[in-house]
């Protein structure tokens, strides 16, 4: 699976059902746990959200996809099948620069990219109209390889 090569503390993996999302598995420091428990708040987490953007320059790295919006098919193999996503160059940055805390361009440093790029994709199709998305046969689609609508059913 995605960076099941970097360990998290008390021998846990990424994957792992019942450390992935605690704090004391991951190693996070109590004084970051403090802070994103003082901004809990919706008004407080947009403020803090909206500075952090600000601070690391995340929105110029957007920007980016205006002048390259192609994206890359990509293959991930998971412990169940094979899964495409679309690398995306600027998502990619602006998802880096957030990990990293100023502008970057690896990818390796963010934890579930190829999660990321999935639904980036996915919301590419709902939001947006003339999309090509590149498939394994040198053709164009304007839906992902993979891809599932999903609905809700009333």
């Amino acid at each position: 699976m995605t960076n099941n090569n970097r360990p998290i503390a008390q021998g846990g993996f990424m994957y792992d059902p019942i450390n992935s999302l605690n704090d004391i598995s991951t190693g996070i420091p109590q004084e970051i746990i403090v802070k994103r428990e003082a901004v809990k708040a919706s008004f407080d987490t947009t403020n803090s959200a909206d500075a952090y953007g600000l601070w690391s320059g995340s929105a110029k790295q957007a920007d980016g996809y205006y002048a390259a919006p192609f994206s890359t098919l990509r293959a991930v193999t998971t412990n169940l099948q094979t899964k495409h996503y679309y690398e995306n160059s600027a998502f990619g940055n602006v998802a880096a620069t957030i990990n990293t805390g100023s502008p970057s361009s690896n990818f390796s440093s963010i934890w579930g990219i190829q999660a990321r790029f999935m639904a980036f994709a996915n919301a590419q199709v709902v939001l947006m109209d003339r999309l090509q998305f590149p498939m394994s046969a040198n053709s164009l689609s304007m839906v992902p390889l993979d891809y599932v609508r999903r609905s809700i059913e009333w």
